[in-house]
């Protein structure tokens, strides 16, 4: 890899809390919104179950239907729950 464009943020994190993460082509899926992290983060809002599987299912099917069906970019989306132990 030539060139890497790291972001890094400094939070802590609790039991119980959830971690979304997924690629460009996730959030390159919605052309209604000009700010894209605003689409996920009022659709992740309105998500009622704090199941990782059914959160990641939902994110990456509404971006499937954002597209009708055309992909354009590869898109994989990530979600893990944090467990203290």
């Amino acid at each position: 890899m030539e060139k890497i464009d790291l972001v890094v943020y400094d939070k802590d994190l609790c039991d119980g809390d959830i971690i979304v993460m997924c690629t460009d082509g996730v959030l390159e899926s919605n052309i209604q919104y000009e700010n894209k992290e605003i689409w996920v983060k009022n659709l992740l809002e309105e998500i009622e179950t704090d199941n990782v599987q059914k959160i990641a299912n939902i994110l990456l099917d509404e971006a499937r239907d954002n597209s009708l069906g055309n992909l354009k970019d590869d898109m994989t989306v990530i979600v893990a729950k944090v467990k203290s132990i």
